[in-house]
């Protein structure tokens, strides 16, 4: 549980970094400024907030998809109980099975 929630922090915090990396030019420098001499280091730091927002992304699945599966094989198992708890308990005419 502890490595779903990091991963969802991580992916929280790189989309925050690409939302705010994609945003800064428009307001830290001029209108007729070009963000890319300007601002050399930029690029990479979001090519690298991109990447490690995708395998946050598929780490926060994985987990996820993980414990669904659990929750869902001890439903699957809670329910074949109560099944044959309810049909052991169950009556037909004077014979019980």
């Amino acid at each position: 549980m502890t490595a779903f929630i990091l991963a969802r922090f991580i992916h929280y915090a790189a989309l925050s970094t690409l939302f705010g990396g994609a945003l800064f030019p428009h307001y830290a420098l001029t209108p007729h400024a070009d963000p890319a001499s300007r601002l050399p280091w930029l690029r990479p730091f979001l090519r690298g907030a991109a990447i490690l927002a995708w395998l946050s992304g598929a780490a926060w699945l994985s987990f996820g998809a993980a414990g669904w599966l659990w929750a869902a094989r001890l439903v699957l198992l809670a329910g074949a109980v109560a099944l044959l708890y309810g049909a052991q308990r169950r009556a037909f005419g004077d014979y019980a099975i």
